[in-house]
């Protein structure tokens, strides 16, 4: 989906950047369950965009890119078996709470969409 069609009036994509540091040692492990669950999340129904990144200067960092079409396919998203069983296990291998930002396509001033 491009960005004109994501931001038509009346409908607005979700889109989150969740970050994750995993304890020493652990970093392995991390890196093939979010693999995982990148794999698995991509067939989620409203699931318009999930990576995972690792952090070339912090390889125990990683970022993920998702992108729903709805709250409401988010939420149905973290219901999931797979999103229930990575959170569940999560604290195991995370240094301490993970962050998860909440973006907005910034638009430039001025410019008008048709």
């Amino acid at each position: 989906m491009s960005v004109d069609q994501e931001q038509k009036p009346g409908r607005e994509t979700v889109i989150l950047m969740p970050v994750f540091t995993a304890k020493p040692g652990f970093g392995a492990r991390l890196e093939e369950e979010l693999a995982s669950l990148q794999l698995l999340s991509r067939n989620d129904e409203g699931c318009i965009a999930y990576s995972v990144f690792v952090d070339r200067a912090a390889p125990e960092r990683f970022v993920l890119y998702e992108e729903w079409t709805t709250r409401q396919a988010l939420a149905d998203h973290n219901e999931k078996d797979h999103a229930r069983s990575f959170f569940a296990l999560s604290d195991e291998w995370l240094a301490g709470p993970f962050g998860v930002s909440e973006l907005r396509p910034v638009e430039p001033r001025g410019e008008t969409r048709p």
